[in-house]
């Protein structure tokens, strides 16, 4: 039930560089290495035989063609031992704050400890040196004091939307102020598979990277990225991982990257159980020895299965990008009959007598507007009534029954035998008078009107 467009191309993958222009033909990644990124159409994919896909890091520059792969095909087949790789590709941290919507505060913004950053939960907040002055219990152990702010959650749980992991802060400013804008874990990257048929039992790796140490001061952990499926006939096994990146430590903590999306969409559930890593990343936890007194570990991200074909018509939820516009009812969806029923029932955006098809003579009246046999042209409301046992004007009124076919009004339809229907004064049933009419409509004229018998009427 494909609606892309085949092609005869082939193309076999065997260089890494980055995509350009997409164009419809077969990708195939038998054993070796590409790096992708941006919207791209194919046919059929194949990542086999320990072929790998890495997604193009996100460059603020070149967004629509970095940080993000989405391929559109046919079908998409990953074997188990290959990959899609998006490990800290996502939003980069370039700044004090990380980069993102959900970026982690850190540099110039905080002491010590930078925050995680944010994605499919909220990035750990950092800590702190724990002998900070001022702090009590000073120059010893103990509780952590909060430091630089983890992100915040975007993007939805099972709505039809993806994004990049957002990045961690950097360390603070505390023991070098002049060397506090990196540290901070990059986000994950976001894959986005759309097709027909897809068959993933291979990797996708999107977890956001770990912190680093800069001049005494930690940065925050990397938000793990987002991957999204969506196909009509969708098997699911391997891995995916949507991990948050771990917070980096010295005598502070940075806090944890949060966990990712992973949005699975579907028709037909083909098998979808895959190994799945969700999880927050380690916060720091500084030097002392109980690991309660570090950062704060980044929450969990989000996983969902949703059926995108909820009726079983084999058409998928125009929600997700498709093009059934009821989802709910299978009765409607795009080929279906329009009815006269108030509802598009085929989907084209129509409804009822505005559906050149519910016209299917092509009269100018639809079945949904009173035409009462919408496979005769000559049958519509307003048509001329004719004497042929049909109710040509659709008014349920036939023949002699239908007040149009008498004109002149005398109460008898022409239908019914009048002889001249533009004059009242002629009939079946009416007296013959001597008027040069034929009253009653019988073929004689002025009958019994001849006193002498001479053939002509008395009144002549």
């Amino acid at each position: 039930m494909s609606t892309r467009a085949i092609c005869t191309a082939c193309l076999t993958v065997a260089l890494v560089a980055i995509a350009g222009p997409a164009t419809a033909q077969d990708l195939i990644v038998n054993g070796t290495t590409v790096t992708l990124g941006g919207t791209l159409t194919y046919d059929d994919v194949q990542v086999i035989n320990g072929g790998r896909i890495h997604v193009a890091t996100y460059d603020p520059a070149n967004p629509s063609n970095t940080g993000l792969l989405h391929i559109i095909a046919d079908s998409i087949t990953i074997d188990g031992t290959s990959w899609i790789d998006g490990r800290w590709d996502g939003y980069q941290q370039t700044g004090e704050i990380g980069d993102g919507p959900g970026g982690g505060e850190g540099g110039i913004y905080v002491i010590d400890g930078g925050g995680g950053g944010g994605h499919g939960g909220l990035g750990g907040d950092g800590a702190r040196d724990w002998w900070q002055p001022g702090v009590w219990p000073y120059n010893t152990c103990g509780t952590p004091f909060p430091d630089g702010n983890g992100g915040f959650y975007y993007g939805t749980t099972d709505g039809y939307d993806i994004d990049m992991g957002s990045a961690g802060g950097a360390g603070g400013s505390g023991d070098n102020p002049n060397d506090n804008t990196i540290g901070g874990g990059a986000g994950g990257a976001a894959v986005w598979l759309e097709a027909d048929t897809i068959a993933m039992n291979g990797t996708i790796n999107v977890r956001g990277g770990n912190a680093s140490t800069v001049a005494n001061d930690s940065g925050g952990g990397g938000a793990g990225g987002g991957i999204m499926m969506i196909g009509y006939s969708v098997q699911v096994g391997g891995t995916l991982n949507v991990r948050g990146g771990n917070g980096d430590y010295y005598d502070d903590g940075g806090g944890g990257g949060a966990g990712g999306r992973i949005k699975i969409f579907y028709g037909v559930d083909n098998g979808i159980s895959p190994s799945v890593n969700i999880n927050g990343g380690n916060r720091g936890w500084g030097s002392c020895p109980n690991s309660t007194e570090g950062a704060w570990n980044g929450d969990p991200g989000t996983y969902v299965e949703i059926s995108a074909d909820a009726d079983g018509d084999g058409y998928l939820d125009e929600d997700y990008g498709y093009d059934d516009c009821d989802d709910s009812s299978l009765p409607v969806h795009p080929g279906a009959t329009e009815l006269c029923d108030g509802i598009d029932n085929d989907c084209d955006g129509l409804v009822d007598e505005a559906d050149p098809e519910t016209d299917s003579d092509g009269d100018g009246f639809s079945a949904c507007d009173n035409d009462c046999d919408d496979t005769d042209a000559a049958v519509f409301p307003g048509a001329a009534e004719l004497c042929n046992g049909i109710d040509d004007d659709c008014d349920t009124l036939v023949d002699g029954d239908d007040p149009e076919t008498d004109s002149d009004g005398d109460g008898v339809s022409v239908c019914d035998g009048d002889c001249n229907d533009a004059n009242e004064d002629m009939y079946p049933g009416n007296t013959e008078i001597c008027d040069g009419l034929d009253n009653d409509c019988d073929g004689s004229v002025d009958e019994g009107f001849d006193s002498d018998g001479d053939g002509i009427p008395d009144c002549i």
